[in-house]
């Protein structure tokens, strides 16, 4: 969804050996980011170094850990920001760029969730957690559907985070575990638990996890659901058109929504909810 994941290089992008694209993504970051790294090849990632932080990434550049910070904040806690002992669940979670917000806001006292259907992405997920010690993060590898089952999704090597389980025709895919969103909470511990904030974030398949969400949804006060009805305006695929389907559900299901106006469509199309 970020479209600034986009700088610099990308795996993929590149036939170079990774040794190579860490050395030089290591530069770039130095010299043009200007910020003091140190970049390293753990094929099929890449671990980047910015003092106290670690990011697990599959490219060698990207986003700076403060500047994922500030799109955290700005973007899915605009309307409500999580607190000390809150419980959060990020389905859609990337390589863990909102997560480690996510876990710094909620504190040793809160949990956050984490979920990551590729199995590639996953991995660098839960390496960040594991390497930046965020104790009070459960990561999952999983879609989210209606029941148990088995799904193909898009594994796009040259857009890793982009992956839906939406495959386009002739896409590269993989098979991926999905679960319901209520087993996911029960197997974290959270079966009866209150979930402050839901942010979703999975190109396109938003509305089949809210729709199937059922009981689980009941329990959630606020969420940021990234809908990509731009994405669809670029490139004329209409699953990705959700924005409508995403806000009827949450309305049904008792959220008052709240509009934000911006410049950025990427943002724009956030449909942000807090329970009424």
């Amino acid at each position: 969804m970020n479209p600034m994941n986009k700088q610099g290089l990308r795996h993929g992008a590149t036939r170079l050996p990774y040794g190579v694209q860490a050395r030089m993504g290591g530069l770039y970051t130095t010299l043009v980011r200007r910020a003091r790294n140190r970049t390293l090849a753990e094929p099929p990632l890449f671990r980047r170094e910015f003092g106290e932080i670690v990011q697990y990434r599959l490219s060698p550049t990207g986003l700076l850990p403060r500047d994922n910070e500030r799109f955290t904040l700005d973007i899915f806690c605009w309307a409500y920001t999580p607190g000390p002992g809150d419980v959060v669940v990020d389905v859609g979670a990337g390589t863990g760029e909102e997560t480690v917000t996510f876990c710094r806001l909620v504190g040793s006292s809160g949990t956050v969730v984490s979920v990551e259907a590729h199995p590639v992405v996953h991995q660098a997920l839960d390496k960040t957690v594991r390497a930046n010690g965020l104790d009070n993060c459960i990561t999952v590898q999983a879609a989210v559907a209606a029941t148990a089952c088995s799904i193909d999704m898009e594994t796009d090597t040259l857009n890793w985070v982009g992956n839906s389980v939406h495959a386009t025709a002739g896409s590269d895919t993989v098979t991926v575990p999905a679960l319901p969103l209520q087993e996911i909470l029960s197997n974290a511990g959270l079966a009866d638990s209150h979930i402050d904030l839901l942010k979703v974030n999975i190109e396109g398949a938003e509305t089949d996890v809210l729709a199937a969400a059922g009981s689980a949804l009941e329990r959630v006060h606020n969420v940021a659901v990234s809908c990509h009805d731009f994405k669809a305006q670029n490139t004329g695929d209409p699953r990705l058109r959700t924005y409508t389907q995403v806000a009827q559900i949450l309305r049904d299901a008792g959220f008052a929504l709240r509009a934000r106006a911006d410049s950025r469509p990427w943002v724009a199309d956030v449909v942000y909810g807090t329970r009424t």
